[in-house]
């Protein structure tokens, strides 16, 4: 069991779970039950027949019992949800194993915990994260045109400059998003972006840099591009140590 779940959490389904009973069992506050057998696979479990012959599974701990019979704490729904692997849903509730869900239709219910990978929140790309990777995509792009005009006399052609580095993190995120999915990742088309355009920029300042050092040694361009570069690095490392993984790799 992870303590530190919270409500709004997404969850990424990894094995499969069928509902067992179609017709769930409601119990309120202060409903009396007839208390029997104890589930053999889930212990918490007992299972609890209310004044109308409905029966359920009902963990132990939400009733006060008396011998076979009890009187339930809180509400508590039977319900469980049939879901399978590749599903992403939104954590509500933890107990006694079992995980409250809603998945993307707005159906709700329980499946075990172990069916389920747990994000630590629903949070995307901050804002300013998106700000700095506009930032230093056009630092990049003003660089790369300056110095393929200073190192070749040439007029810098803008379309292939600018639109072909675009389509190029555009279509490189698409294809490794497509790839995850396919694999069942726990990852959202927004960090993909975030990560494939912080690679290209960086693959660009290392085009950079080599253009520089081998023209321009020790001279100003190429520790220019040199610092941006470690900067960029800087940034990269400080926004994965903040953000950090959304999912767990492994189920709790």
């Amino acid at each position: 069991m992870n303590k530190d779940i919270k409500p709004g959490s997404i969850a990424l389904i990894i094995k499969e779970h069928q509902a067992s009973y179609p017709d769930p069992l409601l119990v309120k506050t202060g409903d009396e039950l007839i208390v029997g057998k104890q589930d053999s696979q889930w212990s918490e479990f007992v299972w609890c027949t209310n004044k109308n012959g409905k029966s359920g599974w009902v963990p132990e701990k939400h009733l006060d019992r008396q011998g076979e019979r009890g009187v339930a704490q809180q509400k508590y729904s039977t319900a469980e949800l049939t879901i399978k692997v590749g599903e992403m849903v939104t954590l509500e509730n933890e107990d006694s194993g079992w995980y409250w869900v809603t998945n993307k239709t707005g159906q709700s219910g329980w499946v075990p915990m172990e069916n389920v990978a747990i994000g630590q929140s629903n949070r995307t790309t901050p804002w300013f994260a998106w700000a700095a990777l506009v930032g230093l995509f056009i630092i990049v792009i003003a660089l790369t045109i300056y110095s393929n005009w200073q190192l070749t006399g040439e007029t810098p052609d803008l379309q292939f400059n600018i639109l072909l580095p675009l389509l190029n993190i555009l279509g490189t995120a698409g294809i490794t998003f497509g790839i995850a999915r396919f694999l069942k990742h726990p990852l959202n088309f927004s960090q993909t972006l975030t990560v494939i355009t912080g690679a290209s920029i960086l693959l660009q300042f290392t085009e950079i840099i080599e253009k520089g050092i081998y023209h321009t040694v020790w001279q100003y361009p190429a520790m220019l591009y040199f610092g941006f570069n470690f900067l960029l690095w800087l940034a990269l490392v400080v926004y994965g140590s903040c953000v950090g993984q959304d999912y767990v790799g492994k189920p709790h």
